[in-house]
């Protein structure tokens, strides 16, 4: 599954913490949202936090401070890929 399947499936989270059992210290197996990231993008827990890394950083997964909750931007939309330049040949 590629980057952009695995977003369109996530903008649909629903809210989720990321850190449940505070204020203990933090651990990624505790996390509801890589656990909803691995059932989505069926992959182990370094996988996923990388995908959630990666969908924070494109706003696929927004936060909410006021619950302390993480949840899918609905209204997210892939960018379209840039074209890549021919190179002339000689």
């Amino acid at each position: 599954m590629n980057y952009d399947q695995t977003f369109e499936r996530l903008k649909l989270m629903p809210a989720l913490s990321h850190w449940p059992n505070r204020p203990a210290k933090f651990s990624w197996q505790g996390s509801q949202v890589i656990a909803h990231i691995r059932r989505v993008a069926q992959c182990d827990i370094i996988a996923a936090a990388r995908i959630f890394e990666r969908a924070r950083d494109k706003r696929v997964l927004l936060f909410d401070h006021a619950r302390l909750t993480w949840s899918g931007n609905r209204a997210w939309v892939p960018m379209p890929r840039r074209k890549q330049a021919v190179s002339a040949s000689r």
